[in-house]
């Protein structure tokens, strides 16, 4: 998937909302060139950067308008979570955070002494995930939605990973 169609496919798996409700679904911040191109991370990650992330997207994903090192947020936190840069945040407070050492996409579990949890592995894969998880809402769930990621990205569906749980939550809730 291209960058320019992730935002079209992303915008098509958005619910119709009754006419009475002034809201935009699917709204995108694009990150600042300067902010992407320093990102010791592949080009095609950041082309994807560059088009930018949704405000929000199913589950409960919330996403910054500009790019922010994680220790910058909390200073806190030590060298060791230097390497990450925070995309947003989960519907727990867990931020979502870009690993420039290799690409991928994790959050820390706050309420687990930060622990990695697997997202995806990288921005590319992400934004597909991101559609999928959007598509698969639509049907309330009942689609492939892990046979679909796993030829994607079989790392985000193992039982660890966020996207497993997710989607069996919100299975359950919908069932």
């Amino acid at each position: 998937m291209k960058p320019e169609a992730f935002i079209e496919r992303f915008k098509s798996a958005q619910p119709d909302l009754p006419s009475d409700i002034d809201i935009e679904l699917a709204v995108f911040h694009p990150f600042h060139v300067d902010e992407v191109k320093v990102l010791p991370i592949s080009e095609v990650d950041k082309e994807f950067l560059l088009v930018g992330l949704p405000e929000d997207a199913t589950p409960y994903l919330s996403f910054f308008p500009s790019l922010r090192r994680f220790v910058d947020i909390d200073p806190y936190l030590g060298d060791d979570f230097s390497a990450f840069i925070a995309l947003g945040h989960n519907g727990s407070g867990d931020y979502i955070c870009l690993d420039t050492r290799d690409g991928k996409i994790i959050y820390h579990n706050h309420d687990n002494g930060m622990q990695e949890v697997f997202i995806n592995s990288s921005i590319e894969k992400f934004a597909e995930t991101l559609c999928l998880f959007a598509e698969s809402a639509l049907v309330n769930y009942a689609s492939p939605f892990l046979k679909d990621l796993g030829s994607i990205d079989p790392p985000a569906v193992e039982p660890s990973a966020m996207w497993f749980s997710e989607y069996h939550m919100m299975r359950e809730e919908f069932a």
